[in-house]
């Protein structure tokens, strides 16, 4: 998947998660991550295939398990 993908489809799930009610913090995570990659000079494959996404601000467990 490109970045650009890896985007919408992080931006849909924030999204969804808003509109349920989730809890803010939940669904800024999604928000971020967008921002965080479209800042990336590089594909986030290249972070996957190193093994070093959970490196970029705020990517923890649970994004980087859905990224992956």
């Amino acid at each position: 998947m490109t970045n650009q993908e890896i985007c919408d489809v992080l931006r849909h799930i924030g999204e969804l998660l808003e509109l349920k009610g989730e809890n803010p913090f939940k669904y800024r995570t999604y928000f971020k991550a967008v921002d965080t990659i479209t800042a990336l000079d590089v594909p986030v494959q290249e972070f996957v295939e190193q093994g070093k996404l959970a490196s970029l601000a705020g990517f923890g467990k649970a994004l980087t398990s859905k990224i992956t």
